[in-house]
């Protein structure tokens, strides 16, 4: 009787394991294949991508076509703000959009703390006015609504409000192509 319970005692445990082998295979399984899969994903890239009618990117280039004539001019890249001053869904992304496809270094596109703003000013943080003068020119913003508003503690030069004289603005049409292409 000894004897046979310690080979009871033995097969359950083989059983035990044998269960937990043939649990474990399904997991091993399919990692198997998950790796096959992209081995083989690498090897195709490897040989038929051709890599011959990739084209050089000349990084020069790339930041002539992101700079605006006041950067090339001064070495400076306008940093600035855009807010929503008239209530009109959407209008602080549309120019956020248009600004940077411009040049312009917009960091952010928010809603101004009111809607009541009848026209569209822009407010100058720090550096020279002449970043503003520009920017009033680029959006048609006559340059008496340019407001000197200096604190060397924002991280932006200019605030771009947008007032609900927006659609009466000579870059309106333009901020609307720009826009419509994303």
């Amino acid at each position: 009787m000894f004897f046979r319970a310690t080979s009871n005692k033995r097969r359950k445990t083989k059983k035990k394991k044998e269960h937990l082998l043939s649990f474990l295979n399904l997991p091993i399984i399919s990692l198997t294949i998950i790796s096959i899969f992209f081995i083989s994903s690498f090897i195709y890239e490897m040989r038929y991508n051709d890599r011959n009618n990739m084209q050089n990117i000349n990084l020069q280039e790339l930041l002539d076509k992101q700079s605006n004539s006041y950067e090339k001019k001064t070495g400076h890249k306008i940093t600035l703000e855009v807010l929503n001053g008239c209530g009109q869904g959407k209008i602080a992304a549309m120019y956020q959009t248009f600004l940077r496809d411009e040049g312009f270094d917009v960091m952010d596109a928010k809603n101004a703390p009111t809607y009541n703003h009848p026209y569209s000013k822009i407010e100058i943080h720090r550096g020279n006015i002449e970043m503003a003068h520009y920017l009033s020119n680029l959006m048609g913003i006559h340059d008496s609504l340019i407001i000197r508003n200096d604190d060397e503690t924002l991280m932006i030069d200019i605030s771009l409000l947008v007032g609900k004289d927006f659609q009466n603005l000579n870059s309106y049409d333009e901020v609307v192509r720009h826009y419509s292409r994303y």
